[in-house]
């Protein structure tokens, strides 16, 4: 049996889409129209962009490095020449983002709170590194420390090996997450968890949380055969079905931090991969140019989320029923337009370099 053919116009239509859920995730559209509703679209729906997009960066990072045998010099160590670039590429854009947001996290934590300028830095600087510099950024260190994981302990042991050993640590990270209210009057366990929180907050990051999906994008990589198309279909609609009567039971028989972790998830990130990266889609789109947008649009949403509170937060006094829709719309069509024109200044060579850095 040959190898599956890999279409990457349905992974670059799936980040583009996933990038919308990531916007309402965090403007909530439906919450001023209906609680349930804006439920099944935030805590579900959502929920799924990203493992997918931990899936997908899993994919593509070992797809490549597989046929990458250079290697370059990283202080005393030779490392994988694709690793280097893609750390060094990944922390850049990661850097880039947070001088953008600085003025806001000065805002809400020097000015507001009145820490110092010397525990202001101290906390600035340990975020950066365990938690991330801002409201999405999280995403960065979290990406880091998967794929470094999986890249480097994948030399010892086998991708099926790491899989369980990730799940395990998902696990883990669950109970301290959407499964927490489960285990908070456990004396004992809650105080294990209290740990975690102190050095790291949240169990929503790279080791907890984005270990498994990269390493489920790394066995994807590697496998030879992918499901066909219906077939991934099919198990993906269930899938999200159970992934639906997870999230509902848990909001209302448990008490969840949040919904970022969910056992559902891991079947459908597995299976939806599989359905984009095999669906026929005409070519007529420019998927790539959908592929950059995504990027842009999840940067960079967030600076129309506060230009929408800080300067049309009355706005909706007389439209209640409606105001989160409009936060939603403003706040997309928005990131949508500024992604658009970045890309396409993008084409003339004066901008080139500047706006490449931007993602």
């Amino acid at each position: 049996m040959g190898k599956s053919r890999i279409n990457h116009n349905g992974l670059d239509l799936g980040k583009f889409l996933m990038s919308i859920l990531v916007v309402s995730v965090h403007t909530s559209p439906l919450k001023s129209f209906s609680l349930d509703v804006n439920f099944w679209l935030v805590q579900i729906l959502s929920r799924i962009a990203v493992p997918v997009f931990f899936t997908i960066s899993g994919y593509l990072f070992f797809k490549k490095a597989e046929t990458v045998t250079e290697t370059k010099k990283l202080w005393k160590f030779e490392v994988n020449a694709h690793y280097y670039n893609y750390m060094t590429r990944l922390l850049l854009v990661y850097m880039i983002w947070s001088l953008i947001y600085l003025f806001d996290v000065v805002h809400r934590f020097y000015v507001t709170m009145g820490l110092s300028w010397w525990e202001f830095g101290a906390l600035y600087a340990y975020a950066a590194v365990i938690y991330g510099t801002y409201l999405h950024l999280w995403f960065f260190p979290a990406v880091v420390l998967a794929i470094s994981l999986v890249h480097f302990l994948s030399k010892k042991y086998s991708i099926k090996k790491l899989l369980v050993a990730a799940f395990i640590l998902f696990v883990i990270g669950l109970f301290g997450e959407s499964y927490y209210g489960m285990i908070k009057d456990v004396e004992v366990v809650n105080t294990f968890y209290q740990t975690i929180f102190t050095f790291m907050l949240t169990t929503r990051n790279g080791l907890f949380f984005g270990f498994f999906f990269v390493a489920m994008g790394a066995y994807l990589a590697k496998k030879p055969q992918l499901l066909p198309v219906m077939t991934s279909r099919r198990w993906l609609i269930l899938s999200l079905g159970l992934l639906a009567a997870e999230s509902l039971a848990l909001h209302y028989f448990s008490d969840p931090i949040d919904h970022n972790l969910m056992f559902g998830l891991i079947p459908v990130a597995y299976f939806l991969f599989q359905y984009l990266a095999q669906v026929k889609l005409p070519d007529r789109l420019d998927y790539k140019f959908l592929r950059d947008m995504s990027a842009l649009i999840f940067f960079i949403h967030p600076l129309f989320i506060i230009l929408f509170d800080h300067y049309f937060d009355g706005f909706g006094v007389h439209y209640m029923a409606i105001r989160s829709i409009i936060k939603f719309s403003f706040v997309f069509t928005a990131s949508f337009m500024a992604s658009y024109i970045l890309l396409k200044l993008k084409e003339h060579g004066v901008f080139t370099r500047l706006i490449s850095n931007l993602y």
